[in-house]
């Protein structure tokens, strides 16, 4: 019999889906919204001209983006491995967007597309949660949402936590105090060390907005440091 639209119950007790088509055409195994389905295709190496077996983005998402459709209100890319190359497009159809509130970008594999998003995010005004964990965000790209933070005056949630950011904390340490906007930062796993960990719990101090704060399983020695990061609260 034919598969039905939409999600499938794997063997996993809903651990894992996999998604299918109204055709039969395999979309992925994992769960996703099925509101997304429409902007991605599923295909394999070898497959007419494509490289890779992975995802790919169909030019509908970044038409929607740039057309500023009213029910695009989330941009879901979560969890699709997506590289620079497939996401700077849908990054860069951002611009000028009115529509999108939220952005999930969590599990994929950005660096430079991310780097592009914060100076997007420096002139927006509609977005209020960015979520990029688990990407390929090196120092640069965490410096420049730092720089964001200084000049966004409409995001409320940030999540940064497992990419590499390093030494780059001691930017988001100076940008923290000058925003009064951001109420949730996440950095956890982000291999942070002592002398940024601590600028960054003394920059939380000073910041007026933040009432939760994440940054535990980073590479301080300091005991009490760790402790902080794990349990910091206003």
């Amino acid at each position: 019999p034919d598969r039905p639209a939409g999600r499938a119950l794997g063997p996993l007790c809903g651990a894992m889906s996999e998604n299918y088509d109204g055709n039969g055409q395999f979309l992925g195994a994992a769960m996703y919204p099925l509101d997304t389905v429409k902007y991605f295709e599923f295909s394999f190496k070898g497959n007419g001209d494509r490289e890779d077996t992975c995802f790919y983005v169909l030019p509908l998402l970044a038409e929607h983006l740039r057309d500023n459709h009213v029910e695009l209100t989330v941009l879901d890319l979560e969890n699709r491995m997506l590289d620079d190359k497939q996401a700077l497009p849908i990054i860069e159809a951002l611009r000028g967007n009115t529509t999108v509130k939220e952005l999930k970008l969590g599990r994929n594999m950005m660096d430079l597309a991310l780097l592009e998003l914060s100076e997007i995010l420096k002139t927006n005004q509609t977005i209020t949660k960015v979520d990029v964990r688990q990407n390929d965000i090196n120092e640069s790209a965490a410096i420049g949402f730092a720089e964001m933070l200084m000049c966004n005056t409409t995001i409320v949630e940030l999540n940064l936590s497992s990419n590499h950011v390093a030494s780059a904390a001691k930017h988001l340490a100076v940008a923290l105090p000058m925003n009064s906007t951001l109420t949730k930062l996440y950095v956890e796993d982000c291999w942070i060390e002592d002398k940024e960990a601590e600028l960054l719990l003394a920059a939380l101090g000073k910041n007026s907005s933040i009432t939760e704060f994440r940054g535990s399983n980073n590479r301080c020695d300091k005991k009490d440091v760790r402790k902080q990061l794990r349990s910091w609260a206003r």
